[in-house]
């Protein structure tokens, strides 16, 4: 506990707080700042049977701020660890703790019915709100011990233009600023009471906080212990005040300031005033689209760039009901008052005609009711061309560079089987023409399977998986196996152990053996070793082979499963890209690295099939994403950061896997995507984790789904999937 020393006599933490409590001057600035910032501030001290909450009811609305419960304490007693800890009240708002001194806490809450339209959200009011009541409860504090008060301007520069900018020039920010001002000036200088006096075209207002009568008698007779300050800003003339400050001086010096604080205030409201008597102006000069709606559904307001957009003259647009117009946000303009929606890159338009744009939908209203509508629509048209341009081309290119290969690899068999047909019309001697047609069968049987691993490794053939018992699995392929080395006096070595079941398309991963055990007799010496195991891992099952050969360069390495590279003379350099194909396409992954005896080492890990009680099986991550440009690279970085993987080519193949697969977590595109697709996959997969690529389009989005941004990150993905899986592998 802390112990303050006050003329001798010892005072603790708890008794300086409840002075702070109990000091009207200090109360009536809590309320002054919850006001003007548009809060519910509620101050809590640990222990203490009561707490301050100001004010009583929304000054937007009129309704009552419900109390905290104890609960709500409790939750802010287990945030205060962080600086700024935010929770729910029992009540549904939204909630900000943030610690004061001496162990106070105080606890920030917003009206539903200002949620959104504040311009600054919740937490970022609440560090104003805090700043300033740390450093008025140090200025009270030294004044409860006898010492003299810290007059803490740091936190006064500029607050006003804050309170002035998180309302954006509203009728009563103003009122609020000077409030606060005021109350600021009564603590500070321990006056009695303050006031602002103005006199402009409208006549002259008296704002006045603390002893108004005191304060209304010293203006009539300019009799009494008081001091002022004259404001001068050219369209308002003034004066501020306070009446029986305890120190006189004091106040001479700290006037001046706050009066200028006060000037910049007028000055900025006066900003805000000549803005609204050109609107118009204003809005017809930018470069974003600009639509407003009256309560009734009809456009009141166009600007040049929203005709652009909409392709129609304004004349044709105002008066209209906005359901005419085929733009994405008419579903939400709605007789309710709802909150801001946003949308990005959605169409608007039809045929050759349709627009691509990035929107906001606001409502405008005053006590809950929607008195209109502002739209803010951005043409991304031509960034949109742009990437799909970009993506054609990388698309094209990829391509070309496939074919290219393809066509050079395939030339080589198709002359020779050219020139040994030529040969063969040539000769007239039948063991010679046999001999020559063997070898044009050989060839053509070679361009055959690359054609066929070329088609492969575009779109590895669907898969009927079924659980699979490995080691069963090669036992019988033994007599397959002991062929591949036939002849050639390497030796097979298969060491296998029990695995849990993986689920698997039996021929594919048959393929993948017989490639694997090829290579490996290929790279072994003549009386060579190859040694096949199977192994169970934390990962899921390890199949790996072994071979006694050199081993691998880096260079060999670094380029294994790129398509058409290959170090054998009559390779076709696709054997290895479609083994990491139809891994990759089972969940897994594939790795080759040199084993520490020497000789290559190639691991091809699968997951286990994890049963459920209907007989599907559990995966980490099923992508559905139709968008190969973004699905391929999401789909790489998770697997090489140890998920179980799956790919649909969108939201309704990924609904057919519904009976075989279980996911922890569904990727989903924004584009494309509706409410029925999230009602039928929340159906067929009710405790899965929704994560959306794209922005939430109105604010009950996040309540119940996620989302991160495009462009994709792959790093950012894999993190959001750490958060909720937690690193590893299959965490079902």
């Amino acid at each position: 506990m802390i112990m303050i020393r006050q003329g001798g006599v010892v005072m603790d933490s708890s008794a300086q707080v409840n002075l702070l409590l109990s000091s009207d001057r200090w109360n009536e600035f809590l309320k002054s700042t919850a006001l003007g910032l548009q809060l519910n501030l509620t101050l809590v001290f640990p222990g203490a049977d009561h707490h301050i909450q100001v004010p009583g009811e929304c000054p937007v609305c009129h309704e009552t701020y419900p109390s905290l419960t104890s609960s709500d304490i409790a939750a802010a007693l287990k945030n205060t660890n962080n600086y700024l800890g935010e929770f729910t009240s029992d009540s549904g708002l939204a909630a900000v703790v943030m610690p004061l001194r001496d162990g106070l806490l105080v606890i920030a809450r917003e009206c539903a019915c200002t949620m959104g339209s504040c311009g600054q959200p919740l937490p970022d009011r609440t560090i104003i709100a805090h700043k300033l009541l740390v450093s008025f409860q140090a200025a009270l504090g030294e004044c409860f011990v006898g010492g003299k008060r810290a007059v803490e301007l740091s936190t006064l520069r500029h607050m006003n233009q804050i309170v002035l900018s998180l309302f954006q020039g509203e009728g009563d920010a103003l009122q609020r600023s000077f409030d606060l001002v005021l109350s600021a000036l009564v603590i500070l200088l321990d006056a009695r009471a303050s006031w602002l006096e103005c006199r402009g075209e409208g006549g002259t207002s008296l704002q006045v906080k603390g002893d108004r009568p005191a304060v209304e008698s010293y203006l009539k007779d300019d009799q009494g212990p008081a001091v002022s300050f004259d404001i001068n800003t050219g369209s308002t003339r003034g004066r501020l005040g306070v009446f029986a400050p305890a120190d006189q001086e004091q106040a001479k010096a700290l006037l001046p300031q706050m009066a200028q604080e006060c000037v910049i205030v007028f000055e900025v409201a006066r900003l805000f005033k000549l803005l609204h008597s050109r609107l118009a102006q204003v809005l017809g000069s930018i470069g974003s689209a600009v639509v407003l709606v009256d309560r009734y559904g009809c456009v009141t307001y166009a600007n040049k760039a929203a005709e652009q957009l909409l392709g129609r003259p304004a004349l044709t647009l105002i008066g209209k009901p906005h359901a005419d117009i085929p733009a994405p946000w008419t579903r939400f303009i709605k007789s309710d008052m709802g909150g801001q929606v946003t949308g990005r890159m959605d169409p608007v338009g039809q045929g050759t005609e349709m627009r691509w744009v990035d929107w906001q939908l606001s409502p405008l209203g005053e006590d809950g009711t929607a008195l209109g509508w502002l739209i803010l629509a951005e043409d991304r048209t031509d960034f949109t061309r742009w990437q799909n341009a970009a993506r054609e081309a990388e698309r094209l290119y990829t391509t070309t560079t496939m074919v290219g290969k393809l066509a050079h690899e395939l030339r080589n068999p198709l002359s020779a089987a050219s020139g040994l047909l030529q040969l063969v019309g040539r000769k007239r001697e039948p063991d010679k023409v046999k001999g020559y047609v063997d070898l044009i069968m050989r060839e053509l049987e070679r361009v055959t399977r690359l054609l066929n691993e070329f088609l492969l490794l575009g779109r590895p053939a669907d898969m009927a998986p079924e659980p699979l018992d490995l080691a069963a699995f090669l036992h019988e392929l033994t007599p397959l196996l002991e062929g591949e080395a036939a002849g050639t006096g390497v030796k097979i070595i298969i060491d296998m152990e029990e695995t849990p079941p993986v689920a698997a398309d039996p021929g594919q991963l048959t393929q993948v053996v017989l490639n694997l055990t090829r290579n490996a007799v290929e790279a072994a010496p003549g009386d060579g070793l190859v040694e096949i195991a199977l192994r169970a891992n934390q990962d899921g099952a390890a199949l790996s082979f072994c071979d006694s050969g050199p081993g691998l360069t880096s260079g060999v390495m670094e380029k294994l499963f790129r398509p058409f590279f290959t170090t054998k003379e009559r390779g076709t350099g696709l054997g290895l890209p479609v083994v990491q194909a139809i891994v990759h396409n089972h969940g897994g992954r594939v790795t080759a690295t040199n084993a520490p005896g020497g000789g290559a080492l190639f691991t091809v890990i699968l997951p286990v099939c994890a049963e459920t009680g209907s007989g599907s099986a559990k995966i980490d991550v099923l992508i559905a994403v139709a968008d190969k440009m973004v699905c391929y690279p999401a789909e790489q970085a998770l697997r090489a950061s140890g998920y179980n993987v799956l790919s649909a080519d969108g939201t309704a193949d990924a609904l057919l896997l519904a009976d075989r697969y279980e996911p922890a977590m569904l990727l989903l595109d924004q584009y494309g995507l509706d409410e029925n697709d999230l009602v039928n996959i929340q159906k067929a997969w009710p405790l899965v984790y929704i994560l959306i690529i794209g922005e939430p389009r109105k604010q009950g989005d996040t309540a119940c789904l996620n989302f991160i941004p495009r462009p994709l990150d792959a790093a950012g993905l894999v993190g959001k999937v750490d958060l909720v899986l937690g690193p590893g592998i299959c965490r079902n």
